[in-house]
């Protein structure tokens, strides 16, 4: 996104800053890895050591100078002063004295350089360790700069991955919000169905009980008229019986139901019945 590469790119100076000073101090970890130079011992040389040398050589002289003035003033007295024995003492001393001297100056320069070489190594070794320091310093400086540098780029890094987990969230919510949806529409289709089957149960249930009902109230009906009609076929049975045949001087055309219903079957006995009764009647049994 536009915003989180701005933050991400404002990060950049600090990295190459921190990439300056890492490459600094990678430089001074060089410069602390080199070995000492002897050579560097000059600059540590005691310069008044000359000056200290050249006191003590005046002194030698001077006593070389008394020295052979005593061994002239015994010659003389000798009586061989400027004889062949006086000059070679006379020699003798002087070869004396200058390698004294000699030995002085070799001396006072060998103490010069032994104090400037360890003087060298200590100024050497504190710089080397100066010279470390600062490169781990600067080594410290430079990748908290790089991380400084970086941080605006792990976060936006870190906001993005965030937003993506969001995202991913949604498309799950939305997915599994489709997919209830799908569920929701078919246990409606479902329920819609369960329900036609309760109505379509529930209408069958009532026909049923209905043609029940039906069927209880024709057998009554049946029963009532049997009842009605048991006198008449009595006396039908009766008028048979006292004419030796049926009584059939009244006639009487009976058509055939359809079906054998109680209910029909009860009305043709009330007919019959009927017949019975009026043949009795004009045979003079009931007067």
């Amino acid at each position: 996104m536009p915003g989180y590469a701005t933050s991400a790119g404002a990060g950049l100076p600090a990295v190459q800053q921190g990439a300056g000073m890492l490459s600094q101090a990678a430089t001074n970890v060089q410069g602390a890895a080199q070995g000492y130079n002897p050579n560097m011992a000059v600059q540590y040389m005691n310069p008044y050591q000359q000056a200290v040398t050249q006191q003590a050589l005046q002194e030698m002289r001077r006593q070389g100078d008394i020295a052979r003035q005593g061994q002239a003033a015994q010659a003389i007295k000798a009586g061989a002063f400027g004889g062949t024995r006086e000059g070679v003492q006379r020699a003798e001393m002087e070869r004396g004295l200058q390698d004294i001297m000699s030995q002085r100056i070799f001396q006072d320069l060998a103490a010069n350089y032994a104090q400037a070489q360890q003087a060298g190594m200590t100024g050497f070794e504190s710089q080397q360790q100066r010279q470390l320091a600062s490169s781990q310093a600067l080594g410290a400086m430079g990748a908290q700069q790089a991380q400084l540098g970086l941080l605006p780029a792990q976060i936006a890094g870190q906001q993005a991955n965030i937003l993506g987990q969001g995202a991913q969230l949604y498309g799950q919510l939305g997915q599994g919000m489709g997919t209830l949806g799908v569920q929701q529409g078919a246990l409606g289709e479902t329920a819609a169905k369960l329900g036609q089957a309760d109505i379509n149960m529930l209408f069958n249930l009532g026909e049923q009980q209905r043609q029940i009902q039906q069927q209880g109230l024709e057998a009554q009906r049946a029963t009532a008229l049997q009842r009605e009609m048991v006198p008449y076929q009595q006396l039908g049975f009766l008028s048979d019986i006292y004419k030796g045949a049926p009584s059939s001087q009244v006639s009487i055309t009976g058509q055939t139901a359809p079906t054998t219903s109680p209910l029909l079957q009860a009305a043709g006995l009330g007919i019959s019945g009927l017949a019975a009764a009026t043949g009795a009647q004009r045979a003079g049994l009931f007067g």
